[in-house]
């Protein structure tokens, strides 16, 4: 069949001249889809599998029957369109010997196809002639159905087209020009008829030179754009440096696998540069995978106002739209459809995943913006819980004055070290708020963008109140302490009085000198630690810096608040307290890194050492809950804490009457 293809083009130009003037519409087999791991332009196996029983069953229920063939995929974002329309596919079925689907493509005579179908022939005759040709053959548009937790295709759920195009990835490829080898065959038999009876056929005069010329020259043109087509693709998904791909565009390549062993030989030549300029530390090469979800949630990000997020492309600007594209549910009845989803693997928690993915994010820049609510992170320590959120001790340890002296060969004498501790209960603190559906539907962008800013904010200032309490309830004293019932600013504790912090820093310096004798633990020593911290209502900021040595210029006398900041450093940092809403209070605290009164422990964070963000999360069945009841996604901030003190040492106030 192949050796009849080849002498009929070869040898019949003025025949196909003709079948092409009359407009007959050309037929070729192909080869759809094979089953396998389908490859990528860098000729690497993509992430999917597909297996010979998804397509056998595709065949059997009708899904490569009637398909549109197009010249090229449809550019993303667009849909197929008709003036790319080459033809329809026919006579699909499973082919056992091959092992893939094939099918007929009838193609339709415009001014538009006939250069291509020209292309076609050409391409089979150079196949069957075993010449050089490019890498040109079908590609189909479907619509995958994923196994769970995995990339095997599970099935087809549709096939949109089987479309003619460089470099198929599923190994599509045209076979045969069936019209071609009809009319050959048809010629020939009346040829041997003629001759048996006695005739002589008569011979048709060969159209001129240039007859055909016009149509070469355009098959010329689409090799050429399909070729710098192809090449571009390759060179796009190499990863070379701009100035380096477009060194090697310039250059013309036979094959695919030409332009491949081009770009290996780039790559080679960079590592060696490389090697050259740099010391190799063993690091490990690292892999970066692009994920199609990672697309939309950068979608979803920029609906949810995450900061340097890039805009969508205009037909996903509208949350309506991806709305409907992660969902299927086209009627907004609140429902999820995977039949009509338009992003593979998406399922029921797609869309509530992404949403509060984003919004966390959202969490955290918005956290990065409140920092006079924050101030709590500065006096209070993040320290570790087992993971569960049973009561958490907050200790303070001494007992051990000054190490005793050992004398030559005698025993060492056992030290005691005491602890006394708080106990302080986890509190949970939450609530919800729901996006409806009605704010999806309208793309309300401002308000939807509105809700992790709000539950940022109340988040912070929930903690800030809890720690704000510390110094403020029980009319100022703060609470009982469990070490001796007294209240945490008591008399006995000397960290109290009713001082006023002034206009110089007489105040200040009393309290430091109070904070600095206070006692450890059963040994008399002293504490040693300046405050690092005065606390004030933000009546007093102003006061407090200029007391305390932060005013304009230089000092025209000595004062030890406006010296140079070091080790032990008497001058503290000013801290405004929102939550305070006495004009005349005051306190101090000393630095959680070197004596940590105030304790703070998250069930989100059992290893401690950070103030993490509060946890999101969503409702992702739309068959009950609010999503079901009341059309909303119910967001859900949870903040899961115990705040406490030690003890009574290191910290002070100041209750002004």
């Amino acid at each position: 069949v192949t050796q009849f293809l080849a002498k009929d083009v070869a040898a019949s130009s003025m025949q196909r001249a003709a079948l092409t003037a009359t407009g007959e519409r050309r037929r070729f087999r192909a080869r759809l889809i094979a089953p396998g791991r389908p490859r990528t332009v860098l000729d690497e196996p993509a992430d999917l599998e597909i297996t010979a029983g998804v397509l056998q069953r595709a065949v059997a229920d009708g899904l490569f029957e009637n398909l549109a063939c197009f010249i090229d995929h449809a550019a993303p974002g667009a849909g197929p369109s008709l003036r790319n329309l080459l033809g329809v596919w026919s006579e699909a079925a499973w082919d056992a010997g091959a092992q893939a689907v094939t099918a007929v493509l009838t193609t339709y005579d415009t001014e538009a196809t006939r250069p291509l179908v020209d292309i076609l022939r050409q391409l089979t005759a150079d196949q069957a002639a075993g010449a050089a040709t490019p890498d040109v053959g079908v590609s189909i548009v479907f619509y995958p159905e994923f196994q769970p937790g995995t990339r095997k295709l599970a099935r087809i759920r549709k096939v949109e087209s089987a479309d003619l195009v460089f470099y198929p990835a599923a190994d599509g490829r045209i076979l045969q020009a069936l019209s071609a080898l009809k009319q050959f065959v048809e010629d020939k038999q009346m040829t041997d008829q003629d001759r048996m009876a006695g005739h002589e056929k008569t011979a048709v005069a060969p159209p001129p030179a240039d007859a055909f010329a016009g149509v070469q020259a355009l098959s010329a043109e689409w090799l050429g754009s399909l070729r710098q087509a192809g090449t571009r693709a390759i060179l796009d998904e190499s990863g070379l440096p701009e100035v380096v791909k477009a060194r090697l565009a310039r250059q013309v390549y036979e094959t695919p696998q030409a332009v491949r062993q081009a770009v290996r030989a780039a790559r080679e030549e960079l590592q060696a540069l490389d090697r050259e300029e740099t010391v190799d530390l063993g690091a490990r090469p690292r892999i970066f995978v692009t994920d199609p979800q990672d697309h939309i949630q950068a979608h979803v990000d920029w609906f949810f106002g995450v900061p340097d997020s890039p805009a969508p492309p205009p037909n996903y600007r509208r949350l309506d739209q991806l709305y409907v594209a992660l969902t299927g549910d086209a009627e907004f009845y609140g429902v999820y459809r995977p039949e009509r989803v338009m992003l593979a693997g998406a399922d029921t928690s797609t869309l509530a995943g992404m949403a509060v993915s984003a919004m966390n994010k959202v969490v955290q820049a918005q956290m990065a913006h409140l920092q006079f609510w924050r101030w709590y992170e500065l006096v209070a320590y993040p320290v570790p819980n087992d993971g569960s959120v049973q009561d958490v001790n907050l200790i303070t340890f001494g007992g051990v004055a000054n190490l005793p002296t050992v004398a030559e060969g005698a025993a060492y004498a056992e030290l005691t070290v005491d602890d006394v501790r708080e106990t302080e209960s986890f509190v949970k603190k939450g609530g919800y708020v729901g996006i409806t559906l009605e704010m999806i539907r309208n793309s309300s962008i401002l308000e939807i963008q509105a809700v992790p800013k709000a539950l940022a904010i109340a988040a912070v200032r929930t903690r800030s109140a809890a720690v704000s309490g510390i110094f403020t309830s029980n009319s100022g004293v703060g609470p009982t302490l469990d070490q001796d019932s007294k209240a945490l600013f008591h008399a006995d504790h000397n960290n109290v009085a009713t001082t006023a912090l002034g206009t110089d820093a007489t105040a200040w310096r009393a309290a430091r000198v109070e904070c600095f004798g206070h006692t450890e633990v059963n040994s008399g020593k002293a504490l040693g630690v300046f405050p690092k911290f005065l606390l004030v209502p933000d009546d007093l900021y102003d006061t407090a810096l200029s007391i305390t040595g932060y005013g304009e210029g230089m000092p025209t006398t000595y004062t030890p608040e406006a010296q140079a900041r070091n080790a032990a450093d008497p001058r503290p940092v000013v801290v405004v307290v929102p939550d305070w809403t006495d004009a005349t209070d005051w306190a101090y605290v000393v630095d959680p890194q070197i004596y940590p009164v105030i304790q703070i422990s998250y069930a989100q964070a059992p290893g401690g050492g950070v103030h993490p963000a509060p946890e999101l999360y969503s409702v992702t069945d739309e068959s009950q809950g609010l999503l079901f009841t009341n059309d909303v996604m119910p967001i859900k901030v949870r903040d899961w804490f115990a705040v406490g003190v030690n003890g009574p040492r290191g910290i002070g106030k100041r209750n002004v009457v």
